[in-house]
Protein backbone atom coordinates (compact mmCIF):
# COMPACT_ATOMS: atom_id res chain seq x y z
CA UNK A 1 0.00 0.00 0.00
CA UNK A 2 1.49 3.20 -0.94
CA UNK A 3 0.28 5.38 2.11
CA UNK A 4 0.61 2.72 4.59
CA UNK A 5 2.03 4.26 8.04
CA UNK A 6 1.69 1.54 10.85
CA UNK A 7 2.69 2.54 14.14
CA UNK A 8 5.89 1.51 15.66
CA UNK A 9 4.34 2.51 18.91
CA UNK A 10 3.44 0.24 21.77
CA UNK A 11 0.45 -0.43 22.59
CA UNK A 12 0.16 1.24 25.66
CA UNK A 13 1.47 4.37 24.03
CA UNK A 14 -0.74 3.90 21.52
CA UNK A 15 -3.57 3.84 23.89
CA UNK A 16 -2.22 6.36 26.01
CA UNK A 17 -2.68 8.90 23.39
CA UNK A 18 -6.33 7.52 22.21
CA UNK A 19 -7.22 8.03 25.70
CA UNK A 20 -6.15 11.73 26.10
CA UNK A 21 -6.35 13.10 22.50
CA UNK A 22 -9.87 10.95 21.52
CA UNK A 23 -11.72 10.14 25.00
CA UNK A 24 -10.85 12.90 27.30
CA UNK A 25 -12.63 15.97 25.24
CA UNK A 26 -15.83 13.54 24.38
CA UNK A 27 -15.71 11.68 28.37
CA UNK A 28 -17.51 13.00 31.57
CA UNK A 29 -14.25 13.11 34.10
CA UNK A 30 -15.92 9.82 36.31
CA UNK A 31 -16.27 8.31 32.59
CA UNK A 32 -12.54 9.13 31.58
CA UNK A 33 -11.32 7.61 34.98
CA UNK A 34 -12.99 4.32 34.57
CA UNK A 35 -11.37 4.03 30.60
CA UNK A 36 -8.28 5.23 32.06
CA UNK A 37 -7.93 2.56 35.34
CA UNK A 38 -9.09 -0.43 32.61
CA UNK A 39 -6.13 0.53 30.55
CA UNK A 40 -3.50 1.09 33.17
CA UNK A 41 -4.77 -2.22 35.80
CA UNK A 42 -6.04 -4.11 33.14
CA UNK A 43 -4.60 -3.88 29.36
CA UNK A 44 -1.27 -2.13 29.77
CA UNK A 45 -0.06 -5.10 32.40
CA UNK A 46 -0.79 -7.76 30.13
CA UNK A 47 -0.11 -6.64 26.80
CA UNK A 48 1.18 -2.70 26.97
CA UNK A 49 4.94 -2.94 26.38
CA UNK A 50 3.72 -5.17 22.77
CA UNK A 51 4.07 -3.07 19.39
CA UNK A 52 0.50 -2.31 17.77
CA UNK A 53 1.60 -3.63 14.57
CA UNK A 54 2.60 -7.25 16.15
CA UNK A 55 -0.12 -7.71 18.18
CA UNK A 56 -2.03 -10.70 17.87
CA UNK A 57 -5.41 -11.93 18.37
CA UNK A 58 -3.91 -14.51 20.60
CA UNK A 59 -2.51 -11.68 22.59
CA UNK A 60 -5.94 -10.10 23.46
CA UNK A 61 -7.30 -13.71 23.81
CA UNK A 62 -4.61 -14.46 26.42
CA UNK A 63 -5.20 -11.10 28.19
CA UNK A 64 -8.67 -11.84 28.33
CA UNK A 65 -8.92 -15.25 29.49
CA UNK A 66 -6.70 -14.12 32.76
CA UNK A 67 -8.60 -11.66 33.28
CA UNK A 68 -11.83 -13.26 33.39
CA UNK A 69 -10.13 -15.54 35.41
CA UNK A 70 -9.20 -13.21 37.86
CA UNK A 71 -11.70 -10.20 37.44
CA UNK A 72 -15.70 -9.57 37.35
CA UNK A 73 -17.22 -9.89 34.30
CA UNK A 74 -18.01 -6.41 33.68
CA UNK A 75 -14.04 -5.31 34.39
CA UNK A 76 -13.19 -7.79 31.64
CA UNK A 77 -15.92 -6.45 29.32
CA UNK A 78 -14.46 -3.02 29.91
CA UNK A 79 -11.01 -3.91 28.74
CA UNK A 80 -12.55 -5.36 25.64
CA UNK A 81 -14.85 -2.76 24.85
CA UNK A 82 -11.60 -0.53 25.48
CA UNK A 83 -9.00 -1.98 23.71
CA UNK A 84 -12.03 -2.96 20.29
CA UNK A 85 -12.54 1.14 20.41
CA UNK A 86 -8.69 2.38 19.70
CA UNK A 87 -7.64 -0.82 17.43
CA UNK A 88 -11.11 0.24 15.82
CA UNK A 89 -10.08 3.98 15.31
CA UNK A 90 -6.23 2.63 14.61
CA UNK A 91 -7.74 0.49 11.56
CA UNK A 92 -9.67 3.61 10.03
CA UNK A 93 -6.20 5.81 10.70
CA UNK A 94 -4.36 3.42 9.04
CA UNK A 95 -2.03 3.03 12.49
CA UNK A 96 -2.46 -0.64 11.86
CA UNK A 97 -3.54 -3.30 8.90
CA UNK A 98 -6.15 -4.55 10.40
CA UNK A 99 -7.87 -5.04 13.98
CA UNK A 100 -6.50 -8.55 15.46
CA UNK A 101 -9.29 -8.59 17.49
CA UNK A 102 -11.29 -9.45 14.04
CA UNK A 103 -8.62 -11.87 13.17
CA UNK A 104 -10.95 -14.11 14.10
CA UNK A 105 -14.52 -14.90 13.38
CA UNK A 106 -15.40 -14.22 17.04
CA UNK A 107 -13.34 -13.54 20.45
CA UNK A 108 -14.61 -16.04 22.47
CA UNK A 109 -14.09 -15.33 26.96
CA UNK A 110 -16.14 -17.38 29.46
CA UNK A 111 -17.21 -15.22 32.29
CA UNK A 112 -18.80 -16.51 35.41
CA UNK A 113 -21.68 -18.42 33.99
CA UNK A 114 -21.88 -16.06 30.81
CA UNK A 115 -20.38 -16.19 27.36
CA UNK A 116 -19.67 -12.79 25.97
CA UNK A 117 -18.93 -13.12 21.56
CA UNK A 118 -18.01 -10.78 19.72
CA UNK A 119 -18.61 -11.71 15.92
CA UNK A 120 -17.92 -9.88 12.72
Amino acid sequence: MLFEKQSNNTVEEYMTNWLVNTKRPILKRSSYDRVEQSLYYQIFPAIGRIKMRKLTSDDIQIMLNDLAERSSYSTTKKAYVNLKSCLDLAVLKGDIKKNPIFFYSGIIFMLQNYIFKEFL
